[in-house]
């Protein structure tokens, strides 16, 4: 008896897992592209949105249904996407090895689709993008390692204006960016 108990016991312990984790969060989906490659994925603020870099496209996806929205045509690797707090601009970085060219696109929604409007032209691997809580400024790496901050809507022809400059007190790649809620500090 007791040894049939000891075994029942053990077994039991055996076959039950000693701990599980669960997020509860649901699985929202694969966006469908014809690109094997991707680098970069966000929600839009309301989380509505799907926003998905693949090669040098973004693929924006309804979260709910998974259905393509739109796709964005951009002229590098996609390597970093963020949206405005009111979803009224999507800025999109890239991975941009030649000097003077496209370095990350600002674009606009005009009611109905997303459009491209500007364009910074200095950062060589754009893959972080700190959009301030006023929505009006937008921060990334420069091609010398500084952080500028473009004016979101601003420019001259399709070339974004930049706002400030601050020089980096290090050397190499800057892994993060971020403002602060309150946008005093960056």
């Amino acid at each position: 008896q007791i040894l049939s108990l000891t075994f029942f016991t053990i077994f039991a312990l055996l076959s039950t897992p000693l701990s599980s984790a669960y997020s509860g969060l649901a699985w929202a989906g694969a966006a469908q592209t014809d690109s094997v490659s991707g680098k970069t994925v966000t929600f839009s603020p309301s989380g509505d949105i799907v926003a998905s870099g693949h090669s040098a496209t973004v693929l924006l996806s309804n979260s709910t249904t998974h259905e393509s929205i739109q796709t964005l045509y951009v002229d590098f690797f996609v390597q970093s996407i963020a949206f405005t707090s009111d979803e009224k601009f999507l800025i999109v970085g890239m991975e941009s090895s030649l000097p003077n060219t496209p370095a990350s696109i600002v674009f606009k929604w005009d009611g109905s689709e997303y459009v491209r409007t500007m364009h910074t032209e200095d950062g060589l691997n754009v893959d972080r993008i700190s959009v301030s809580s006023d929505d009006l400024t937008f921060a990334t790496a420069t091609e010398n390692g500084n952080i500028a901050e473009w004016k979101m809507d601003t420019g001259i022809g399709s070339t974004l204006e930049l706002d400030r400059e601050y020089s980096s007190p290090h050397t190499g790649h800057i892994s993060c960016l971020d403002h602060s809620p309150d946008g005093q500090y960056l």
